[in-house]
Order: structure tokens, then C-alpha cells, then sequence
């Protein structure tokens, strides 16, 4: 019995000198997964956008590394258009269906209303992820009333197939140009032009 007691603690006290390997938070995310909720969606395309674009949503020095999806040490355009192609779910897809439908911009507002009123135990039943996804100007903020009409305006365009042919010019997951940079999220000054074959323009 003692020798057993006597190897155990021997056992312990050696386990105990070895380093401990703990595991970073940056590596606690996949690269491209931008807002860290364990999803790669278009919100995360989207984040890298808009720091490309305008700089101002705030990305944190881990964010910024798991932006660069491509591994070569920038971040730019090619990491969005990277995390659009491996995307699980497109941005605004709040019911997983594909794209971002009418069902996804009620529910949008709907969270939008219960922020207001204060309901929270409404707000407390969207997942992260669902959250993440209302934030169509890529900002990290709650959705706001522009964004919700910015989002029917998508969706309109969409279902008329206007933002399919755009995509097969620039790109899928391009929602607007702004001069020449493609924005993979849905700005505030969304414009659409049918005088022009690009057709979406940020302003």
C-alpha cells in the first residue's frame, strides 16, 4: 500500500513539472470564423469588408488574425472572397435556408422591436450566431431600422434576379461596389441603379 501511495505521488509530482500547454484564444476559433461563434457565415465575410473599406468596426488584434483566412499574412480582399466561398450560411440567414428571405428580415425586425420595448426574454431566444447575422453593415452592433430596409431591398432584388447577375459579374457575396472596392456586406447608402449593369452601389 505504501509503495502504491509512494508511485502515485511520484506520478503526480512529475506531471506537475511538465510545461503546461494552454491553448490560446485565437486558437479557440477557426481562421475566417471573424465574430467567433463557432459558425464560418457571410457575417464573418462581411467584418473583413468593412475593416477594409471604412476601417471602423473595431476588430480586435485576435479578430484581425483569424481574418486572414489565406494564411499569408494580409488581410484583403481575397481573405472575403475566401470565407464567401466556405461560408456555411450567407449573411443575414438567420433560418439556414440559403439565402436571406423575407422570413430572415421579420425576424430581423422582430428583434429590433423587442430590443426597443425591452423584451428580453424575446431577444434572449436568438442564438449568436442568428444576432451576428442581422448585423448586415458588418459594424458588430445590434441591427438597426436601416439595416432592416436595407434588407428587404436585397432580398427584392434577389427574388427579381437582378443581385444574381451581379453576382456572376463581381462576385458571390458582393452586395454593393464602392468605387473600386466590392463591399461583402450591405451598406448603409445602398443604392440600386438598373441603368447600369453593375446595378449596386454603396453611397
Amino acid at each position: 500500500m505504501k509503495k502504491a501511495l509512494a508511485f502515485l505521488t511520484a506520478s503526480i509530482m512529475a506531471l506537475g513539472s511538465l510545461p503546461f500547454l494552454s491553448v490560446g484564444a485565437e486558437d479557440a476559433f477557426a481562421p475566417g470564423d471573424v465574430d467567433m461563434d463557432g459558425v464560418i457565415t457571410g457575417h464573418d465575410a462581411a467584418l473583413v469588408s468593412r475593416h477594409l473599406v471604412h476601417g471602423d468596426n473595431n476588430l480586435s488584434e485576435e479578430q484581425l488574425k483569424l481574418a486572414d483566412y489565406n494564411g499569408d499574412g494580409v488581410v484583403d480582399e481575397e481573405d472575403a472572397k475566401a470565407i464567401v466561398a466556405d461560408e456555411e450560411y450567407p449573411l443575414g440567414d438567420l433560418n439556414k435556408n440559403g439565402f436571406l428571405d423575407m422570413d430572415d428580415v421579420f425576424e430581423t425586425m422582430c428583434y429590433y422591436e423587442y430590443s426597443v420595448v425591452g423584451n428580453f426574454e424575446e431577444t434572449a431566444k436568438y442564438s449568436q450566431t442568428q444576432l451576428n447575422q442581422m448585423d448586415f453593415q458588418g459594424m458588430q452592433a445590434k441591427p438597426s431600422l436601416n439595416e432592416i430596409s436595407n434588407g428587404l431591398l436585397v432580398y427584392v432584388n434577389y427574388s427579381c434576379g437582378l443581385l444574381s447577375s451581379f453576382w456572376d459579374k463581381n462576385g458571390n457575396g458582393v452586395y454593393a461596389l464602392d468605387g473600386d472596392q466590392k463591399c461583402y456586406y450591405i451598406p448603409a447608402g445602398f443604392r440600386v441603379d438598373r441603368s447600369s449593369e453593375d446595378h449596386f452601389f454603396a453611397f
